[in-house]
């Protein structure tokens, strides 16, 4: 039986259910750094990676090993360089466009803005390797239909800066929004939110730029779009706190996941005696592409078992991977 992802279908006997976040988690978190400053891989990408997490490191292309800004505080905080990006992306980071000179994309005429988005995603390929796609980030956050449409044309997903929870279709993976943190917010907002996200089942994107020490320059200055290593080891661990619930992920992995719960087709055959196999068309077959939970439920009064797995239950996590043979099982 072939049955439509995201709603409850019943898959031979027992029931098959796409779970909405990976691992049956409640919500889903992306971390995110934008513009490439060279502090934050230290201050914030390093316990990030620690605790088991990946990010998603945005950078414009033309800015890579240089000063971001002219403004004077901005100059004390120099931007990544490739080898900084390269060992960022060998440790499973996902490292992104932010075009190649972070202009407002909507001002640009056709031709500037895509040598903007392509450009810069040549670049990334060339030089870091691997597949071309991944995120997108809107510099200044800011985009509109132009700038989306051309977005899904090169890339996989691609979100601004507007503060609200996602909870984008596919259709909505190019006008996706992150929470931009910035100085003047504590640990308490970010509380706020994680609650909320977790509480709506959504998927919450904060966006951090630099992060600092608080006798940093860009602190001291009153820079609006920095947050200190300080507030980040602390935010990290009440993130902590709420693993067992929250699925902390790259954007481009949560992405995957949402085009993979929403397009992908279960199918589960009988083999007789109690024993079937469960299969999947996945929406996205990449290398690397995110798993799809799927949770299998016994009917009344009997349980699942994996084969070559010991133990029964009667509800069982399982992910279906690409390129991954068909997982059997077989009721009790």
């Amino acid at each position: 039986m072939t049955s439509a992802p995201g709603d409850d279908r019943v898959c031979g006997e027992p029931r098959a259910t796409v779970c909405r976040w990976w691992g049956d988690r409640r919500g889903a978190l992306s971390f995110t750094f934008d513009d490439g400053y060279q502090g934050a891989i230290e201050r914030a990408v390093r316990p990030l990676e620690a605790a088991g997490w990946r990010c998603t490191y945005a950078v414009p292309t033309g800015f890579v090993g240089r000063d971001l800004l002219p403004d004077p505080p901005c100059a004390a905080e120099p931007a990544a360089s490739w080898d900084d990006l390269s060992r960022l992306a060998a440790a499973g980071h996902e490292v992104c466009s932010h075009s190649v000179s972070h202009p407002e994309l909507p001002t640009l005429d056709d031709d500037a803005l895509r040598r903007e988005l392509v450009d810069s995603q040549r670049a990334l390929t060339e030089r870091l390797g691997g597949p071309p796609g991944g995120t997108l980030v809107y510099p200044f956050g800011r985009f509109d239909e132009r700038c989306s449409s051309l977005a899904a044309e090169t890339y996989t997903c691609a979100r601004g800066t507007r503060l609200r929870l996602c909870d984008p279709s596919v259709e909505e993976l190019y006008r996706t929004d992150g929470a931009l943190i910035q100085r003047g917010m504590t640990c308490k907002h970010l509380a706020r939110w994680l609650e909320q996200c977790l509480e709506e089942r959504a998927w919450l994107i904060e966006a951090y730029h630099a992060v600092v020490t608080e006798d940093h320059p860009l602190w001291t200055a009153g820079y609006t779009y920095c947050w200190s290593d300080r507030r980040v080891r602390e935010h990290l661990g009440h993130v902590r706190a709420l693993e067992a619930d929250l699925w902390v992920a790259t954007h481009e992995q949560v992405a995957s996941y949402v085009r993979q719960r929403e397009r992908s087709e279960l199918r589960c055959t009988p083999l007789g005696a109690d024993r079937f196999a469960l299969s999947a068309r996945l929406a996205d077959e990449r290398s690397g592409a995110a798993p799809l939970t799927v949770a299998l439920e016994a009917p009344p009064g009997r349980t699942l078992e994996l084969e070559d797995t010991p133990g029964a239950a009667a509800r069982l996590l399982v992910d279906v991977a690409p390129g991954q043979p068909a997982l059997r099982f077989r009721l009790r």
